[in-house]
C-alpha cells in the first residue's frame, strides 16, 4: 500500500476525519485491510463479486461522496428498484450524514432521498425496472449495486448518460445470485485474488473454504502445510490480479476474509442454509443447481422432429405494453410460439384462437381487456390467470367457480419450478414437423430462449427468519410465463386416446363435460371435406 498517498486519497480523508458508519462505529481498516485497495482504487471500469456484510455499502457510498467534493464527479448510484432506494437512502446513506459532521457540511440537499448535492455536482439515487430514469441525467460515474438483482436492459441505458464524461466510470458490484450477472463480470476483469502467506511455512494462497477449513478442528489451515492460519495470517494480504492487462478490475470478496467471522461459524452456515444462500452470501460465488436455470441445451433436448396435427391445442399468453406473446401447442408438444405487436393486438389474438381453437389462458394484468371482453365471449375456453401464492391449496392449478368462473389461479414460482423440471425430464416438447432440432432451435426459438436465460433463482430470508425461494429475472421473460400459461390450459384439455385420430380440418376435438358449446366454436373453413351438419358430430 505504500502508493497511496493517504493526504490526497479518500483514505486519508477518512481518517482524517474520523469518519462514522451509519452505525455511528468509526471507519477502520485494521479488520477491514483487505478493503484498503479497493477503497482507493478510481480504475474507471471495475466489478466486485461478494459475499453480505463485509462493508461494501460504507466503500461505495463514501467514495461517492468524496468522487462529488474532490474529483468533480457526478454520479448515479443504482439499486434494483425504487423501494430499494426508499430503504437504502434513509437508512444507510441520510444516517452517515448524520453521523458525520464533515459530510453534513458538504451535502446541501441532505433530507432528499433521490439526490444529494455536494458543490454544483449530484448524486441521483435511482432504481433500475424504470426506464424514464435512466435517461434524464448526464453522469461521470455509474454504480450498480445489486447488480444482480437489477435489470440489464435499463443498467444499459444508464451506461448511455455517461457519453459526455471525460471519466465515464462503470462499478459494478453484487452477491452472485443469477448466472451471467457479476459473475460474469468478474470474468472479464482481471481478477483479482486477496493472496495471504500461511506464517509457519510462507505459503501463498487465496482463502478457499473447501481447501482452508478444518472441520475437525473447527480452525483455518494451510492449504499447504495443513497448521493452523491465525487471524493475522488472515488478516494481512494483497490483491493479485490473474490477467493483468485487462481493462476492468475485479475483485472477489468472502467472508474468510474477514477476522472476525470464525471457521466454527462458517461451518455452521454451511449446515443450517440453503447451498445457494452459503455460496452467494457467504462465499460469495455463483450457485446453480440443475433446476435452478435454463439454457439453450436444456431446449434443445426437448426439441422432437415429430409431425404435429395441431388438435385438442392450449395456448398462453403474456400481456405487454402493446404486445402480446404467446405459446401453442398439445400434449403432443409446443408447436408455435410467437409475438403479437401494434394496436390491433387482440384482434390478431382472436384471429389464432379462430385459427387453432385453443384453450387459452391469458394473463390477468396489466390490461383489463382480456377479462371484460375474451372471457365472456368464449365462455369454457379463455381464461385469465392471476399469480397467487396460497400455501394452503392442495393443487398447482386452482379454477375459479361461481362468480370466479373464468379465472385460475396459481402460485408463480411453483409453476415456473414445475415447467423447469418438465425441461429436465422432457416432459415438455416442442414439435418441428420434420426439422432438425438444431435449425428449428435458431429459426424459431432464439428469442424464447434468452426469455428464460433471463430468469434465476433466489433463496432469501422472510420477516421471520424462515428461508424461501424465489425466480426473479434479469431482463424480459414474457416467454416464460406464456409459457406458464400454455401449461394451465393444457391442464384443461383431455389427453387423446390411444388410436383415436379424430381430424376435422380446421377445429380442434373437445370430448369432455366442460367442453366448449358448440356456439362457440369457429365455422370451419371452406376448404373443408366436411358440410358443417356432418363435422358437428365429431365434436
Amino acid at each position: 500500500m505504500s502508493d497511496i498517498d493517504l493526504n490526497q486519497s479518500v483514505l486519508g480523508w477518512i481518517m482524517q476525519n474520523g469518519i462514522k458508519t451509519e452505525r455511528g462505529e468509526k471507519v477502520e481498516f485494521k479488520e477491514h485491510y483487505f478493503l484498503l485497495e479497493p477503497f482507493a482504487n478510481w480504475h474507471w471500469k471495475q466489478a466486485t463479486m461478494k459475499s453480505a456484510q463485509i462493508g461494501w455499502s460504507t466503500l461505495a457510498i463514501l467514495k461517492t461522496f468524496y468522487g462529488l467534493a474532490f474529483r468533480n464527479l457526478n454520479c448515479i448510484y443504482c439499486l434494483p428498484t425504487f423501494d430499494d432506494v426508499h430503504d437504502f437512502v434513509p437508512s444507510k446513506v441520510d444516517n452517515m450524514i448524520t453521523n458525520n459532521p464533515v459530510l453534513a457540511k458538504l451535502v446541501h440537499t441532505s433530507d432528499a432521498i433521490t439526490k444529494k448535492q455536494i458543490g454544483n455536482n449530484f448524486i441521483w439515487y435511482r432504481g433500475t425496472h424504470g426506464k424514464k430514469a435512466a435517461i434524464m441525467h448526464t453522469s461521470d460515474l455509474n454504480i450498480y449495486d445489486e447488480y444482480d438483482a437489477s435489470n440489464i436492459e435499463v443498467v444499459d441505458l444508464y451506461a448511455s448518460r455517461l457519453q459526455k464524461s471525460k471519466y465515464k466510470g462503470e462499478w459494478f458490484f453484487s452477491n452472485p445470485i443469477r448466472p451471467g450477472g457479476i459473475d460474469a463480470k468478474y470474468e472479464m476483469s482481471d481478477k483479482r485474488h486477496w493472496m495471504i502467506k500461511c506464517s509457519r511455512c510462507n505459503h501463498y494462497q487465496a482463502l478457499d473454504y473447501w481447501k482452508n477449513i478444518d472441520k475437525d478442528k473447527m480452525v483455518y489451515m494451510c492449504q499447504h502445510c495443513k497448521m493452523e492460519l491465525n487471524e493475522e495470517d488472515r488478516r494481512v494480504g494483497e490483491w493479485i490480479a490473474e490477467y493483468e492487462n485487462r481493462e476492468m478490475h475485479g475483485y472477489h470478496i468472502n467472508q474468510l476474509m474477514a477476522p472476525w467471522v470464525t471457521a466454527r461459524e462458517l461451518v455452521y452456515l454451511e449446515e443450517t442454509k440453503t447451498p445457494q444462500y452459503f455460496y452467494n452470501m457467504i462465499l460469495g460465488l455463483p450457485y446453480i443447481e440443475k433446476d435452478e436455470t435454463v439454457d439453450k441445451e436444456l431446449i434443445l433436448q426437448n426439441i422432437k422432429t415429430d409431425k404435429n396435427n395441431k388438435l385438442r391445442n392450449a395456448m398462453g399468453v403474456d400481456v405487454g405494453y402493446r404486445e402480446l406473446h404467446y405459446v401453442v401447442g398439445n400434449h403432443a408438444g409446443i408447436f408455435e410460439t410467437g409475438t403479437i405487436k401494434g394496436e390491433k393486438i387482440w384482434k390478431q389474438l382472436e384471429q389464432k384462437i379462430i385459427k387453432y381453437n385453443p384453450i387459452t389462458v391469458i394473463d390477468a394484468n396489466p390490461d383489463p381487456y382480456p377479462r371484460r371482453k375474451l372471457v365472456p365471449k368464449y365462455r369454457n375456453q379463455v381464461f385469465v390467470c392471476f399469480y397467487k401464492h396460497n400455501s394452503q391449496r392442495k393443487e398447482l392449478i386452482e379454477w375459479g367457480q361461481d362468480d370466479k368462473r373464468g379465472h385460475v389461479y396459481v402460485d408463480r414460482n411453483q409453476m415456473i419450478s414445475s415447467i423447469i423440471y418438465d425441461f429436465i425430464d422432457k416432459k415438455l416438447p416442442f414439435t418441428t414437423d420434420g426439422r432438425t432440432p438444431q435449425v428449428y432451435l435458431e429459426q424459431n426459438l432464439d428469442e424464447y430462449c434468452k426469455h428464460w436465460q433471463n430468469i434465476y433463482k433466489v433463496t432469501e430470508e422472510d420477516r421471520f427468519g424462515m428461508l424461501y425461494s424465489e425466480w426473479k429475472h434479469s431482463g424480459p421473460d414474457h416467454f416464460v410465463h406464456a409459457t406458464a400459461y400454455f401449461k394451465m390450459a393444457l391442464s384443461k384439455v383431455p389427453k387423446p386416446e390411444e388410436n383415436e385420430e379424430k381430424r376435422v380440418k380446421g377445429a380442434a376435438i373437445y370430448v369432455t363435460d366442460d367442453s366448449i358449446p358448440a356456439d362457440r366454436i369457429p365455422i370451419l373453413g371452406k376448404d373443408h371435406d366436411l358440410d358443417d351438419n356432418e363435422a358437428w358430430k365429431y365434436i
